[in-house]
């Protein structure tokens, strides 16, 4: 898990296929589902359903104090399906067992990130869908999430089949997170997957930026500082697929010295994939879980509390440089990126 040349790092590529291989289940199409029961984000969750296996999150759609609004997943999701945000922000999650990066605000317990069968269950999309339309309530937006769900891409094209089975295709909205880590999806999925996505009507996609520089970025995962830009190249290559795509932005960091600057960077960076990507970008607010609780040291602590939100004001700075106030004022799920 430790990469040698680096011993603070996480050898992100050989854990990540170390996780895949107990993950996935191919021939039986099953992917390993976190039981939340008994977990330490137990807590924090409004109500455990479908089992234990699922969650429902009824996110807020109130500006967050000193941050204003975090618009990710139900804008898109409110828009795809012509109901009210009120209605998007309840959404059903189900958890992928493992990630292969350590941040230290996930509000995942990282007991439920390393693969462990006995904290998992492996699940069929059918069987899944099918425990969902056991409960009484069926939120309109599913969230796939984890840990890392593409590390296991598969479950994306086989939640959309058992979805369209079970005909739920036309009035629930799917959305993917993804850390944007590993290169999975074009080693593994066929053609027929990506036309698939490509044309599943409600489905939207986040990669999350991990911060704004290297420094930062390893800060947060524990992962090597280079691997930054990876994230950008498989932003760029997810974006050339055409699909739905939006970004969260992490702004904690031990090291706020030259914000300005690195955030032209970043913004320089994003733009070059695409002119307007940064109108896609939610930065997204780091807040105290129970997991977190116990886990951050004072530097993180300060960070959350501090840094990140001179980071933002950094960042909404640059982006008032580049963008008109109409262009900022945009939906992001209006904002073209194709």
């Amino acid at each position: 898990m430790i990469n040698s040349a680096n011993a603070k790092s996480i050898d992100v590529d050989e854990f990540g296929l170390r996780l895949r291989s107990i993950l996935l289940k191919k021939d039986e199409s099953a992917i390993l589902i976190s039981n939340l029961i008994d977990s330490d984000q137990a807590s924090d969750i409004h109500n455990i359903n479908c089992d234990g296996y699922g969650r429902i999150w009824h996110k807020s759609i109130l500006p967050e104090e000193n941050w204003g609004e975090i618009v990710l997943p139900y804008y898109p999701a409110a828009w795809k399906l012509g109901i009210s945000r009120e209605e998007a922000s309840t959404i059903q999650v189900f958890q992928s067992a493992g990630c292969n990066y350590r941040c230290w605000f996930c509000f995942v317990d990282y007991r439920l990130l390393v693969a462990d069968i006995k904290k998992a269950k492996y699940f069929t999309c059918d069987s899944l869908v099918s425990s969902l339309k056991k409960e009484a309530f069926i939120p309109k937006v599913i969230r796939l999430s984890g840990g890392q769900p593409d590390l296991t891409p598969e479950w994306t094209p086989w939640m959309m089949k058992a979805l369209i089975n079970a005909n739920l295709h036309e009035t629930t909205y799917l959305w993917l997170d993804d850390n944007l880590s590993n290169d999975y999806a074009w080693r593994v999925l066929r053609d027929e997957d990506w036309d698939l996505m490509r044309s599943y009507k409600n489905f939207g996609r986040v990669g999350c930026l991990k911060g704004f520089d290297p420094s930062s970025f390893h800060f947060n995962t524990k992962a090597p500082p280079e691997h930054f830009y990876r994230q950008l190249e498989i932003l760029k290559r997810l974006l050339e697929t055409r699909l739905d795509l939006y970004l969260y932005l992490v702004l904690t960091s031990n090291n706020i010295s030259a914000l300005a600057e690195k955030m032209e960077r970043l913004l320089d960076s994003l733009q070059e994939i695409h002119l307007n990507l940064p109108l896609r970008v939610s930065p997204l607010k780091i807040k105290p879980y129970s997991p977190t609780v116990y886990r951050m040291k004072s530097s993180e602590e300060f960070a959350m509390e501090n840094n990140q939100y001179c980071a933002l004001t950094a960042w909404r700075e640059a982006l008032r440089k580049r963008f008109s106030p109409q262009e900022l004022r945009l939906p992001c799920y209006e904002v073209k990126i194709h």
